[in-house]
């Protein structure tokens, strides 16, 4: 499979908006039509700096979303902005691109795609740019420059960018369950509770299976942690 990307053929699933097939094995290149509405895509979050922004654009311009919609999910335009596609490079094994000393075939790099980009490497290091100084300014990071993750049960996870899973080697992320009030399963909930805990991230992000134990924190409301 890692062969076949190299080569600029597809794995399966749908093919990355912007391109289509041109053989039997699924080889793709850039479709003329749909590459025109990527860099518009690109050039509008640019000026902008808003996903939505770009989705309001698509919208006033009346191009449906791939599964056909009205109007397209913010996840899949940002997707599309930080794809590595559109600059002619594909990107071999992206889930671990922050690990280091693994085995070349499981190592992350970037390989030159056998197709002329739709977009420029400027203006793609522009958008990418753009997100990661929204990225520092978010609310639920605070600003800090490596800062916790903030949920909405208002905990910080003070051990986020320490913990890493011993069975993978990944990042151990934050995540929470929410129990809402009212009544389950003849159980009757006065308040909403929260069951905060570490999740291995490749397992929260890909949803792949990771031999590990959640690291669970139950918060103590008397002592406020």
């Amino acid at each position: 499979m890692q062969m076949r990307a190299e080569k600029g053929m597809w794995n399966g699933g749908p093919i990355p908006f912007g391109f289509k097939a041109v053989s039997a094995d699924r080889t793709i290149a850039p479709d003329p039509e749909q590459a025109k509405i990527v860099a518009e895509m690109f050039r509008v979050y640019v000026e902008t700096g808003s996903d939505f922004k770009v989705r309001d654009w698509l919208k006033a311009h009346q191009i449906p979303s791939r599964d056909g919609g009205s109007e397209w999910k913010v996840s899949s335009i940002r997707k599309i902005l930080i794809n590595r596609r559109y600059i002619a490079e594909i990107e071999i094994n992206r889930e671990n691109k922050d690990l280091s000393d693994l085995p070349k075939p499981q190592a992350y790099r970037v390989v030159k795609a056998p197709y002329e980009p739709i977009i420029s490497a400027e203006l793609f290091e522009m958008a990418r740019a753009i997100r990661d100084e929204k990225s520092l300014g978010s609310p639920n990071r605070r600003g800090r420059p490596h800062s916790y993750s903030q949920t909405q049960c208002q905990r910080v996870y003070p051990l986020q960018g320490i913990l890493v899973c011993g069975h993978c080697g990944h990042a151990m992320a934050p995540w929470y369950v929410r129990h809402r009030a009212g009544e389950h399963g003849g159980k009757k909930r006065k308040t909403d509770s929260f069951i905060n805990y570490y999740l291995c991230a490749k397992q929260q992000k890909s949803w792949k299976q990771c031999d590990h134990k959640n690291l669970v924190w139950r918060v103590c409301p008397k002592r406020g942690f």
